[in-house]
């Protein structure tokens, strides 16, 4: 069932990031200066949660160590949590509503997992914990260049001095 699971993450995470290129893509030739922001944000989020995905895969493997099936347990919850997570109540209601299988209904414990994790949060354990030494200020600069009060940030884009289809999103970048 892991291998199973850990395919549809690896599928899903695939189509995100060619869906993120695609939306920086077509923003980009049709003049939206928002599409990189947007897609780039989309990224960070997208590799703060294949991260700890990773992190936890590694730091469970191994079948010589002791706790093998609490071990795979913390995988296959961190891939539940990856695939299906949500924070809206009407989805988690939905879980409530159905079963995970057809030997048991959802139990407390199954909406705990089905519950995802704050996506700062992983922002912050991929910057701690991976090479990715700046992950949370490059997506706190691009929130702010995508926050409702954007229009105020749209005085910082600017056309690039080295190539004028480009802009540069600050007078520093």
């Amino acid at each position: 069932v892991i291998s199973n699971r850990c395919f549809h993450f690896a599928m899903l995470t695939t189509v995100k990031a060619y869906h993120n290129i695609q939306m920086y893509l077509d923003g980009s030739q049709a003049g939206n200066p928002l599409a990189l922001p947007l897609a780039a944000r989309a990224q960070i989020e997208l590799f703060a949660v294949a991260w700890h995905v990773y992190d936890v895969i590694a730091s469970s493997a191994g079948f010589t160590k002791p706790n093998l099936a609490q071990r795979m347990s913390r995988v296959d919850k961190a891939l539940i949590t990856a695939i299906y997570g949500t924070r809206s109540e009407s989805v988690l209601q939905m879980y409530t509503e159905t079963s995970p299988s057809r030997l048991r209904g959802t139990t407390a414990r199954d909406c705990e997992t089905f519950k995802a994790k704050n996506i700062l949060t992983r922002i912050e354990k991929t910057e701690s914990g991976s090479a990715y030494k700046c992950c949370a200020q490059d997506y706190d600069r691009l929130c702010e260049f995508v926050h409702p009060n954007g229009s105020q940030n749209l005085l910082l884009m600017l056309k690039s001095p080295n190539d004028q289809r480009c802009f540069r999103l600050g007078l520093s970048d």
